[in-house]
């Protein structure tokens, strides 16, 4: 009788245990997956491309739902790493700069003017995911108990503000907008400004009260939340480019079947590519809206995600500050004790085979 009564507590402790858990082969109903921005941006779209082929490779068996707008992070997204971990949400298409307090890894691509300084950053990107720095990346992120299992790429990030800004000098005292990173953090109060850390969820209320007298955004966040009503002035100095990733919880990840893997996988591949293509839409030479033309993929609105995006800046009287090599040089080293404290922080190894890869693919790191 008593092995019996064990035996059946211990079968139902069993079951408190995995109830939830993921086990191979099983399937949820459904699969969260967090977005920090809108679905009309180019971020969005990314995402609901993914979700979309995702339902039609599987034949609807992975229904992944996307809550946009950091909704399953309240707003923070540096809360989005620890939600995955512990398996409140189960995908994820991330900046890695968001999770670069708790992995100071991540902050790889925004390394001030060094995957930029190479004059093609998307190339640049597709080198470093591709090799053997990218594969450290992924490993880095295993090891904190989530999969990439795909990249995306973004577009530079650029600075908005009330005034022209050209050089270091116009900098000081400036009140500015960051994201959560310490790097952002150094490397603007290395100019001299006074960085002011607000969540997005509230950074377009801060500028247009005037609560900070700038940002640092890529245009595909300036234009879509329509920053450039309150900002007037862009200065291009392209100094970060971080690239995007797919993610999933492991536990998550090991639940599904090696086919069903390889179609995710494949998904994020589409979806990475269709993010790029979107990011360089009217910066490159015709080829992204080729692309998008050929596949009925072209944005339809054209002031969220517009063919001309520098057209649409100056048709709302926004002015564009192209720096020249040389006045971007003078940012670079006003910036180095940044640099040179957050390659240490990053990981002397993990920067130089990026420095390796980006070679391999025929780029110049400029020192």
């Amino acid at each position: 009788m008593r092995k019996t009564i064990s035996a059946v507590l211990t079968m139902l402790l069993s079951t408190l245990l995995f109830a939830g858990a993921p086990v191979e082969g099983a399937l949820k109903n459904e699969y969260k997956l967090n977005c920090n921005l809108t679905e009309n941006t180019v971020w969005g779209q990314g995402t609901a491309m993914f979700v979309k082929l995702v339902a039609e490779k599987t034949d609807g068996k992975v229904n992944i739902k996307p809550y946009y707008s950091a909704q399953l992070t309240s707003g923070k997204q540096t809360n989005e790493l620890l939600m995955l971990r512990n398996g409140s949400i189960d995908f994820s298409y991330a900046g890695p700069a968001n999770w670069s307090t708790q992995l100071p890894a991540m902050n790889l691509f925004t390394l001030p003017w060094f995957i930029a300084s190479t004059g093609d950053t998307q190339k640049a990107m597709e080198a470093i995911v591709r090799g053997k720095s990218g594969k450290m990346l992924e490993e880095i992120a295993a090891k904190a108990g989530v999969t990439v299992f795909g990249w995306g790429y973004n577009a530079p990030r650029q600075l908005h503000s009330n005034r022209p800004l050209r050089t270091p000098e116009d900098m000081k005292g400036l009140k500015i907008r960051f994201v959560s990173s310490p790097l952002y953090k150094d490397t603007l109060e290395a100019l001299g400004t006074n960085g002011v850390n607000i969540n997005w969820s509230e950074a377009v209320t801060a500028f247009q009260q005037g609560l900070v007298d700038a940002g640092e955004n890529p245009y595909n966040v300036i234009i879509p939340y329509r920053v450039y009503e309150f900002h007037k002035y862009i200065t291009e100095w392209d100094y970060t480019c971080a690239a995007m990733f797919f993610v999933a919880n492991t536990k998550v990840w090991n639940s599904f079947d090696a086919e069903t893997q390889k179609i995710l996988r494949e998904c994020a591949e589409e979806a990475g590519v269709y993010t790029g293509m979107l990011n360089r839409l009217g910066f490159d030479d015709g080829t992204a809206y080729k692309w998008l033309e050929e596949r009925g993929l072209l944005p339809q609105d054209q002031n969220m995600i517009p063919h001309d995006p520098r057209k649409l800046l100056e048709d709302n009287g926004v002015t564009i500050i192209k720096l020249s090599p040389e006045e971007i040089g003078a940012f670079r080293k006003a910036t180095k004790s940044a640099f040179d404290k957050h390659v240490k922080l990053v990981g002397e190894e993990l920067v130089q085979l990026a420095r390796e890869d980006m070679a391999a693919a025929g780029l110049k790191i400029d020192d």
